[in-house]
C-alpha cells in the first residue's frame, strides 16, 4: 500500500504522510540543484507523543504530530473532541490508528487497553482525586515504601535520614508521617 502525503498549509516546505511520517523539503548544494524530501523525527516527549516544529520565514508553529495528521487527512478538530489513538500508543501516528472523539471515549480506550488501571477508574467514579497513591503515574513511592517510612520514623530515624534515603524533601516525608499525604495507606 502506498503512502499518501499532504503538504501543510502555510508551511509548504513540510508534508505529512498517512503513515505518521513527517517530512521537510530540502535543497541540496547550490551547484547540484538537487531537491529532495528529508524525513524528520520530531521530538519524542516523555508523555508519549511526538511534537513537531514548523518554520517558514516569519511564521512558526509547534504542534503534536498526531493532531497534524488528523487535521490534514480528516479535517479540523470538531468542538468538544480530541485526538485519540486506537491502541493508546502515542508514537503510533498512522491515520488508521487516529480519530477525533470525546475525552470520555479516549479514557474508555485507555481503560480497555490497560493504560489506566481499574483502581484508577473506580477512584475516578467515586470522585476521588485522580492522583491518589501508586495509581498516579508520577508517584515516587509505593504503599510499601510509605509503611516503611512510618515504621522507621516510629523506631527513631529522623526525617532528614528518611528524606535522604528516598531522595525526597524533608517536608514530603513529614507529610507522609503525619498522614497529610498517603492517608489511604494504613
Amino acid at each position: 500500500m502506498s503512502v499518501r502525503y499532504k503538504t501543510i498549509p502555510d508551511f509548504p516546505r513540510y508534508r505529512v504522510g498517512d503513515d505518521g511520517s513527517f517530512w521537510k523539503h530540502q535543497t541540496g548544494r547550490t551547484h547540484q540543484r538537487e531537491f529532495r524530501w528529508k524525513r524528520l523525527s520530531g521530538m519524542k516527549l516523555k508523555q508519549g507523543h511526538t511534537l513537531v516544529r514548523l518554520f517558514d520565514m516569519d511564521k512558526k508553529r509547534t504542534v503534536y504530530l498526531h493532531c497534524l495528521v488528523l487535521e490534514l487527512f480528516i479535517g479540523p478538530c470538531p468542538k468538544g473532541k480530541q485526538c485519540c489513538h486506537e491502541d493508546d500508543n502515542g508514537f503510533n501516528n498512522r491515520l488508521k490508528n487516529l480519530r477525533w472523539d470525546t475525552h470520555k471515549a479516549n479514557f474508555a480506550d485507555a481503560l480497555r487497553n490497560g493504560r489506566v488501571s481499574k483502581e484508577y477508574h473506580r477512584n475516578m467514579k467515586k470522585g476521588w482525586p485522580l492522583c491518589k497513591g501508586e495509581v498516579n503515574g508520577r508517584a515516587k513511592l509505593t504503599a510499601k515504601n510509605v509503611r516503611f517510612i512510618r515504621a522507621a520514623y516510629q523506631s527513631g530515624q529522623t526525617l532528614r535520614q528518611l528524606a535522604d534515603l528516598f531522595r525526597m524533601s524533608v517536608e514530603g516525608i513529614r507529610f507522609i508521617v503525619c498522614r497529610r499525604t498517603w492517608r489511604h495507606v494504613i
